[in-house]
Protein backbone atom coordinates (compact mmCIF):
# COMPACT_ATOMS: atom_id res chain seq x y z
CA UNK A 1 0.00 0.00 0.00
CA UNK A 2 1.39 3.38 -1.39
CA UNK A 3 2.37 5.63 1.87
CA UNK A 4 0.28 8.96 2.66
CA UNK A 5 1.59 12.17 2.14
CA UNK A 6 1.83 13.66 5.47
CA UNK A 7 1.27 17.99 5.22
CA UNK A 8 3.48 19.55 7.92
CA UNK A 9 2.55 23.23 8.70
CA UNK A 10 3.37 25.71 11.60
CA UNK A 11 1.68 24.76 14.72
CA UNK A 12 2.43 27.43 16.95
CA UNK A 13 0.72 25.94 20.01
CA UNK A 14 3.09 22.87 19.53
CA UNK A 15 6.25 24.85 18.90
CA UNK A 16 5.72 27.43 21.96
CA UNK A 17 4.84 24.57 24.29
CA UNK A 18 7.80 22.60 23.10
CA UNK A 19 10.12 25.66 23.94
CA UNK A 20 8.95 25.99 27.07
CA UNK A 21 9.77 22.51 27.64
CA UNK A 22 13.55 22.92 25.91
CA UNK A 23 13.93 26.07 28.75
CA UNK A 24 13.86 23.67 31.61
CA UNK A 25 16.81 21.01 29.98
CA UNK A 26 20.14 21.79 32.71
CA UNK A 27 22.47 24.76 31.40
CA UNK A 28 25.94 23.80 30.75
CA UNK A 29 27.54 25.36 34.31
CA UNK A 30 24.37 22.91 35.97
CA UNK A 31 26.30 19.97 34.30
CA UNK A 32 29.79 21.10 34.87
CA UNK A 33 28.90 22.08 38.82
CA UNK A 34 27.79 18.70 39.58
CA UNK A 35 30.85 17.23 38.58
CA UNK A 36 31.81 18.39 42.41
CA UNK A 37 29.24 17.39 44.15
CA UNK A 38 27.69 14.18 46.41
CA UNK A 39 25.12 12.43 45.12
CA UNK A 40 23.08 13.81 47.64
CA UNK A 41 23.79 17.36 46.44
CA UNK A 42 22.86 15.94 43.02
CA UNK A 43 19.75 15.16 43.78
CA UNK A 44 19.00 18.00 45.56
CA UNK A 45 19.72 20.59 42.19
CA UNK A 46 17.56 18.07 40.37
CA UNK A 47 14.66 18.10 42.99
CA UNK A 48 14.82 22.18 42.23
CA UNK A 49 14.39 21.35 38.15
CA UNK A 50 12.01 19.48 36.06
CA UNK A 51 12.60 16.19 37.39
CA UNK A 52 11.30 17.20 40.94
CA UNK A 53 8.71 15.06 40.27
CA UNK A 54 10.59 12.07 39.64
CA UNK A 55 12.42 12.64 42.49
CA UNK A 56 9.68 12.74 45.22
CA UNK A 57 7.91 9.93 43.56
CA UNK A 58 10.85 7.13 43.65
CA UNK A 59 12.44 9.19 46.88
CA UNK A 60 10.49 6.53 49.07
CA UNK A 61 12.17 3.35 47.10
CA UNK A 62 15.66 4.32 46.41
CA UNK A 63 18.39 6.88 46.94
CA UNK A 64 22.09 7.97 46.05
CA UNK A 65 22.87 7.63 42.65
CA UNK A 66 20.13 4.68 42.01
CA UNK A 67 17.36 7.37 42.25
CA UNK A 68 18.63 9.55 40.13
CA UNK A 69 19.29 6.26 37.61
CA UNK A 70 15.64 6.10 37.97
CA UNK A 71 14.58 9.29 38.09
CA UNK A 72 16.13 10.36 34.09
CA UNK A 73 14.48 7.70 32.59
CA UNK A 74 10.76 8.42 34.05
CA UNK A 75 11.03 11.87 33.49
CA UNK A 76 11.94 10.90 29.83
CA UNK A 77 9.03 8.91 29.49
CA UNK A 78 6.88 11.33 31.24
CA UNK A 79 8.37 14.12 28.58
CA UNK A 80 8.12 12.50 25.03
CA UNK A 81 4.01 11.44 26.33
CA UNK A 82 3.46 15.28 27.14
CA UNK A 83 5.05 15.91 23.26
CA UNK A 84 2.59 13.10 22.17
CA UNK A 85 -0.14 14.83 23.66
CA UNK A 86 0.82 18.63 22.66
CA UNK A 87 1.40 17.46 18.81
CA UNK A 88 -1.19 17.84 16.45
CA UNK A 89 -1.92 14.19 14.21
CA UNK A 90 0.59 14.61 11.76
CA UNK A 91 3.40 15.57 13.92
CA UNK A 92 2.46 13.08 16.41
CA UNK A 93 3.20 10.44 13.65
CA UNK A 94 6.83 11.83 13.07
CA UNK A 95 7.19 12.33 16.82
CA UNK A 96 6.05 8.67 17.14
CA UNK A 97 8.29 7.75 14.17
CA UNK A 98 11.38 9.65 15.26
CA UNK A 99 10.88 8.04 18.69
CA UNK A 100 10.78 4.72 17.55
CA UNK A 101 14.90 4.78 18.40
CA UNK A 102 13.64 4.59 22.08
CA UNK A 103 12.24 0.91 21.14
CA UNK A 104 15.40 0.22 19.58
CA UNK A 105 17.54 0.64 22.53
CA UNK A 106 14.61 -1.26 24.73
CA UNK A 107 14.91 -3.77 22.25
CA UNK A 108 18.76 -4.37 22.54
CA UNK A 109 18.66 -4.71 26.15
CA UNK A 110 16.58 -7.27 26.04
CA UNK A 111 18.63 -9.15 23.47
CA UNK A 112 21.48 -8.43 25.20
CA UNK A 113 19.97 -9.25 28.64
CA UNK A 114 18.69 -12.84 27.26
CA UNK A 115 22.44 -13.50 25.67
CA UNK A 116 23.68 -12.85 29.08
CA UNK A 117 21.44 -14.92 30.74
CA UNK A 118 20.33 -12.00 33.12
CA UNK A 119 17.25 -11.80 35.22
CA UNK A 120 13.69 -9.87 33.94
CA UNK A 121 14.19 -7.45 36.96
CA UNK A 122 18.19 -6.53 36.14
CA UNK A 123 16.65 -5.79 32.63
CA UNK A 124 13.95 -4.42 33.77
CA UNK A 125 15.65 -1.57 35.27
CA UNK A 126 17.47 -0.21 32.48
CA UNK A 127 14.83 0.25 30.37
CA UNK A 128 13.10 3.28 28.96
CA UNK A 129 9.69 2.93 27.83
CA UNK A 130 9.45 6.16 26.28
CA UNK A 131 8.88 5.01 22.47
CA UNK A 132 5.70 3.56 21.51
CA UNK A 133 6.47 0.14 22.98
CA UNK A 134 5.05 0.44 26.51
CA UNK A 135 6.49 -0.95 29.88
CA UNK A 136 4.17 -3.40 29.62
CA UNK A 137 4.92 -4.96 26.04
CA UNK A 138 8.33 -4.53 26.69
CA UNK A 139 8.36 -7.16 30.17
CA UNK A 140 6.22 -9.64 27.62
CA UNK A 141 9.37 -10.09 25.68
CA UNK A 142 11.58 -10.41 28.25
CA UNK A 143 9.65 -13.27 28.99
CA UNK A 144 9.77 -14.82 25.62
CA UNK A 145 12.36 -17.90 25.62
CA UNK A 146 14.85 -16.85 23.53
CA UNK A 147 16.51 -14.51 21.00
CA UNK A 148 15.00 -16.03 17.73
CA UNK A 149 11.57 -16.12 19.12
CA UNK A 150 12.01 -12.50 20.62
CA UNK A 151 12.56 -10.93 17.40
CA UNK A 152 10.15 -12.96 15.54
CA UNK A 153 7.51 -11.00 18.24
CA UNK A 154 8.57 -7.54 17.21
CA UNK A 155 6.35 -7.05 13.97
CA UNK A 156 9.27 -6.53 11.46
CA UNK A 157 9.30 -8.04 8.05
CA UNK A 158 11.47 -11.02 8.33
CA UNK A 159 13.69 -9.60 5.44
CA UNK A 160 14.76 -6.53 7.80
CA UNK A 161 16.01 -9.15 10.42
CA UNK A 162 17.01 -12.55 8.85
CA UNK A 163 20.49 -11.65 7.49
CA UNK A 164 21.19 -10.95 11.53
CA UNK A 165 19.51 -13.57 13.02
CA UNK A 166 21.14 -15.97 10.61
CA UNK A 167 24.81 -14.55 12.13
CA UNK A 168 23.72 -14.67 15.80
CA UNK A 169 22.92 -18.46 14.98
CA UNK A 170 25.83 -19.26 13.63
CA UNK A 171 28.27 -17.29 15.42
CA UNK A 172 26.64 -16.27 18.82
CA UNK A 173 27.30 -12.83 18.14
CA UNK A 174 24.40 -10.07 18.06
CA UNK A 175 26.14 -7.43 16.46
CA UNK A 176 24.52 -8.16 13.05
CA UNK A 177 21.59 -8.55 14.64
CA UNK A 178 22.09 -4.96 16.49
CA UNK A 179 22.57 -3.47 13.28
CA UNK A 180 19.58 -4.82 11.18
CA UNK A 181 17.49 -3.17 14.13
CA UNK A 182 19.33 0.36 13.55
CA UNK A 183 19.32 -0.31 9.37
CA UNK A 184 14.88 -1.07 9.89
CA UNK A 185 14.79 1.91 11.83
CA UNK A 186 16.28 4.55 9.91
CA UNK A 187 14.97 2.69 6.72
CA UNK A 188 11.71 3.58 8.04
CA UNK A 189 12.48 7.49 8.89
CA UNK A 190 13.39 7.39 5.69
CA UNK A 191 10.64 6.48 3.99
CA UNK A 192 8.42 8.92 5.83
CA UNK A 193 10.75 11.98 5.17
CA UNK A 194 9.96 11.09 1.40
CA UNK A 195 6.57 11.46 1.97
CA UNK A 196 6.38 14.61 4.15
CA UNK A 197 5.49 18.02 2.75
CA UNK A 198 5.45 21.40 4.02
CA UNK A 199 7.95 21.82 6.98
CA UNK A 200 9.16 18.51 6.29
CA UNK A 201 12.57 19.56 4.70
CA UNK A 202 14.31 20.52 7.98
CA UNK A 203 13.11 16.68 8.95
CA UNK A 204 15.21 15.28 6.22
CA UNK A 205 17.96 17.49 6.71
CA UNK A 206 18.21 16.67 10.16
CA UNK A 207 18.08 13.01 9.33
CA UNK A 208 21.12 12.65 6.76
CA UNK A 209 23.13 14.63 9.04
CA UNK A 210 22.34 11.74 11.11
CA UNK A 211 22.26 8.82 9.05
CA UNK A 212 25.83 9.95 7.76
CA UNK A 213 27.54 10.76 11.10
CA UNK A 214 26.31 6.82 12.24
CA UNK A 215 27.37 5.33 9.18
CA UNK A 216 30.94 6.75 9.24
CA UNK A 217 31.41 5.98 12.92
CA UNK A 218 30.60 2.09 11.90
CA UNK A 219 32.40 2.15 9.06
CA UNK A 220 35.56 3.61 10.76
CA UNK A 221 34.68 1.50 14.17
CA UNK A 222 34.97 -1.57 11.75
CA UNK A 223 38.09 -0.24 9.83
CA UNK A 224 40.16 0.13 13.42
CA UNK A 225 39.15 -3.74 13.86
CA UNK A 226 40.86 -4.50 10.90
CA UNK A 227 37.16 -5.81 8.93
CA UNK A 228 37.72 -5.65 5.17
CA UNK A 229 35.33 -3.58 3.25
CA UNK A 230 33.21 -6.41 2.23
CA UNK A 231 32.21 -7.04 5.85
CA UNK A 232 32.16 -3.86 6.55
CA UNK A 233 29.32 -2.94 3.63
CA UNK A 234 26.36 -4.90 5.12
CA UNK A 235 26.77 -3.19 8.36
CA UNK A 236 26.10 0.52 6.66
CA UNK A 237 22.69 2.12 7.17
CA UNK A 238 21.62 2.36 2.76
CA UNK A 239 18.51 4.43 3.55
CA UNK A 240 19.16 5.21 -0.42
CA UNK A 241 21.01 4.31 -2.64
CA UNK A 242 23.38 7.21 -2.56
CA UNK A 243 24.46 6.59 1.11
CA UNK A 244 25.40 3.20 -0.23
CA UNK A 245 27.99 3.95 -2.70
CA UNK A 246 29.23 6.91 -0.90
CA UNK A 247 30.06 4.57 2.29
CA UNK A 248 31.24 1.70 0.15
CA UNK A 249 33.60 3.90 -0.96
CA UNK A 250 34.62 4.96 2.25
CA UNK A 251 34.88 1.51 3.13
CA UNK A 252 37.12 0.38 0.28
CA UNK A 253 39.66 3.95 0.87
CA UNK A 254 42.66 3.99 3.02
CA UNK A 255 42.02 5.49 6.42
CA UNK A 256 43.60 8.88 6.12
CA UNK A 257 41.36 9.41 2.83
CA UNK A 258 38.49 9.22 4.71
CA UNK A 259 38.13 13.23 5.51
CA UNK A 260 37.91 13.38 1.87
CA UNK A 261 34.51 11.90 0.99
CA UNK A 262 33.26 14.68 4.56
CA UNK A 263 31.82 17.67 1.97
CA UNK A 264 30.74 19.66 5.39
CA UNK A 265 33.59 21.71 6.10
CA UNK A 266 32.91 22.17 9.90
CA UNK A 267 32.00 18.07 10.06
CA UNK A 268 35.26 17.99 8.25
CA UNK A 269 37.32 19.56 10.55
CA UNK A 270 36.09 17.55 13.22
CA UNK A 271 36.83 14.51 12.20
CA UNK A 272 40.18 15.41 10.61
CA UNK A 273 40.81 16.41 14.06
CA UNK A 274 39.17 13.42 15.92
CA UNK A 275 41.15 11.13 13.74
CA UNK A 276 44.32 12.49 15.10
CA UNK A 277 43.68 11.77 18.12
CA UNK A 278 42.88 8.38 17.09
CA UNK A 279 46.31 7.87 15.97
CA UNK A 280 47.65 8.94 19.30
CA UNK A 281 45.65 6.93 21.63
CA UNK A 282 44.14 4.20 19.35
CA UNK A 283 40.81 5.54 20.49
CA UNK A 284 37.49 6.24 18.57
CA UNK A 285 35.62 7.95 21.55
CA UNK A 286 36.82 11.32 21.32
CA UNK A 287 35.49 11.09 17.64
CA UNK A 288 32.34 9.60 18.79
CA UNK A 289 31.78 12.38 20.99
CA UNK A 290 32.67 15.14 18.94
CA UNK A 291 30.37 13.69 16.43
CA UNK A 292 27.68 13.88 18.91
CA UNK A 293 28.33 17.68 19.62
CA UNK A 294 28.11 17.79 15.69
CA UNK A 295 25.08 16.77 15.70
CA UNK A 296 23.91 18.29 19.23
CA UNK A 297 24.96 22.09 17.98
CA UNK A 298 23.68 21.56 14.23
CA UNK A 299 19.92 21.14 16.44
CA UNK A 300 20.18 23.99 18.23
CA UNK A 301 21.36 25.75 14.76
CA UNK A 302 18.87 24.85 12.84
CA UNK A 303 15.93 25.73 15.76
CA UNK A 304 16.80 29.24 15.97
CA UNK A 305 17.13 29.21 11.81
CA UNK A 306 13.17 27.88 11.72
CA UNK A 307 11.76 28.94 15.42
CA UNK A 308 8.53 27.47 13.68
CA UNK A 309 8.96 24.07 12.45
CA UNK A 310 9.20 20.31 13.12
CA UNK A 311 12.94 20.77 14.04
CA UNK A 312 11.74 22.58 17.36
CA UNK A 313 10.46 19.40 18.50
CA UNK A 314 13.52 17.16 16.72
CA UNK A 315 16.07 19.11 18.52
CA UNK A 316 13.91 19.09 22.02
CA UNK A 317 14.32 14.92 21.99
CA UNK A 318 17.28 14.99 21.05
CA UNK A 319 18.72 17.46 23.07
CA UNK A 320 16.73 15.91 26.18
CA UNK A 321 19.13 12.56 25.11
CA UNK A 322 22.22 14.19 25.74
CA UNK A 323 20.63 15.66 28.74
CA UNK A 324 19.91 12.50 30.09
CA UNK A 325 23.32 10.77 28.81
CA UNK A 326 25.63 13.54 30.20
CA UNK A 327 23.66 12.61 33.93
CA UNK A 328 23.96 9.28 33.58
CA UNK A 329 27.72 9.61 32.82
CA UNK A 330 28.53 11.69 35.81
CA UNK A 331 26.52 9.36 37.99
CA UNK A 332 28.43 6.42 36.57
CA UNK A 333 31.45 8.44 36.85
CA UNK A 334 31.30 9.14 40.36
CA UNK A 335 30.10 5.52 41.37
CA UNK A 336 33.22 3.91 39.70
CA UNK A 337 35.36 6.75 41.52
CA UNK A 338 36.84 8.46 37.91
CA UNK A 339 38.46 11.88 37.70
CA UNK A 340 36.72 14.84 37.80
CA UNK A 341 39.03 16.21 34.67
CA UNK A 342 38.18 12.48 32.72
CA UNK A 343 34.13 12.71 33.26
CA UNK A 344 34.39 16.19 31.91
CA UNK A 345 36.34 15.89 28.87
CA UNK A 346 33.47 13.36 28.01
CA UNK A 347 30.25 15.96 28.50
CA UNK A 348 28.30 17.15 25.51
CA UNK A 349 27.62 20.25 26.37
Amino acid sequence: MTQEHLFLRESPYTFVRTAVMKSKLLGKEQLKSMLSMSPSEITRILQESDYGEEINQLGVSYQGLELIDHALARNTVRNMEKLRRISNETLQKVVDSYLQRYDIENIKIILRAKYLQQSSEEAKRMLVPAGIWKEQSLLKLLELPSIEVIVRHLGMPSDAYAIGLYHFTTTQNLATLENCLDQWYYQQLADLSEHIRGEGQVFKRFLKEEVFIKNLLIVLRLKTQGAPAEEIVPQIIAINPAVKYLFQQIAACPWKETIMHIHDRKLKAVVEKSLKAYEETGSLVTLEIACRRFLFERTTLLQHQNPLSIDVILSYIFQKEIEAANLRLIIKGKKLGMETSFIEEQLMV
